[in-house]
């Protein structure tokens, strides 16, 4: 485009200087022409000395040569800056394209694995037991129900508060119970991790990371997290999902919320040294609490010398 601008621009030009110079010199014959008229008697010497009064014409043709050669020279440079902004745009366009063709290609194999991860879970099986085929996520619910039952009958109380031999016993029952109980669904796990290593490895910004972990965090339910948090406490010193997990801050922005006891909490705390937030309140409200108690004592006060009363006047 730039290009043919210029080309268009060098003809206007071209057609300009040759326009300028016919018009000079027919201007200077017609000045000669008008000073000299009526020739009455054209002498071969006259005629010379008319002939030689072009000669400034030569003269003339040489400037504008030269004005022609440096003009030339400018629109040169001007159509190789042109071609170099356009170049510029080329790539720039190029670089704009080979982002959209990355992120398309990215899209695609996210929410591919994201396929392959909910076909994996539904395809998880176990037998309850009743001999109950269970599938998807009834099948970790019963796992991590089996669990919680199992640890509960060692009677551990507390886990701050106790000795390091009591803490390392605890933590070796829960390891142990874990292993036992909750069978490591390789393919689901993978699945996973290919997920998170697929949002490290092919986006730069945080901010798209971030995008995409939160999203991938959505789609995960309580117990898939909850199986998650168990696989990741007894996983191998170099597992790499655990270091994704722990990364993407999983367990932080999730673990008030994923039904696990302050206990384990405090165990994978005391193995990996992460902090995992406590349960909160199941209930929020927009009333203060002392208040609350404050307004119960009365209605309870209240309501004892209503049935004393009662009592009285029934006597």
């Amino acid at each position: 485009m730039c290009s043919k601008e210029s080309k268009l621009s060098v003809g206007k030009l071209s057609k300009f200087i040759l326009g300028g110079v016919v018009f000079v010199v027919a201007s200077y014959a017609i000045f000669l022409l008008w000073i000299t008229w009526p020739i009455s008697s054209l002498t071969i010497g006259q005629a010379g000395v008319f002939g030689d009064s072009f000669g400034i014409v030569t003269s003339m043709f040489s400037g504008l040569a030269f004005a022609g050669m440096i003009i030339t020279i400018l629109l040169q440079r001007e159509e190789l800056r042109l071609q170099r902004e356009e170049l510029k745009e080329t790539r720039l366009e190029i670089s704009e394209q080979k982002k959209i063709f990355k992120i398309q290609n990215f899209n695609e194999s996210f929410y591919r694995l994201l396929e392959f991860h909910k076909r994996n879970l539904s395809e998880l099986s176990v037998l309850s037991d009743d001999a109950e085929r269970l599938k998807g996520i009834d099948a970790l619910r019963f796992l991590l129900g089996r669990l919680k039952k199992s640890y509960s009958s060692y009677g551990f109380q507390g886990f701050k508060n106790t000795t390091e031999d009591e803490k390392t016993e605890m933590a070796y029952a829960l390891f142990v119970e874990i292993q036992t109980t909750l069978a490591r669904q390789s393919r689901y796990l993978e699945t996973i991790t290919s997920i998170f290593t697929l949002i490290e490895s092919q986006l730069e910004s945080q901010r798209e990371k971030e995008i995409y972990l939160d999203l991938f965090a959505s789609q995960l339910t309580v117990y898939e997290i909850k199986y998650i948090f168990y696989q990741c406490l007894v996983s191998d010193p170099n597992d790499s999902l655990r270091e994704y997990v722990h990364n993407a801050n999983l367990f932080s922005d999730r673990g008030p919320h994923i039904g696990v006891s302050n206990t384990h909490r405090d165990i994978y705390t005391f193995i990996h040294k992460i902090e995992i937030p406590k349960a909160k309140s199941k209930f929020h409200v927009p009333f203060d609490r002392k208040k609350i108690r404050n307004i119960k004592k009365k209605n309870r006060l209240r309501k004892e010398t209503h049935n004393k009363a009662s009592l009285q006047d029934a006597a």
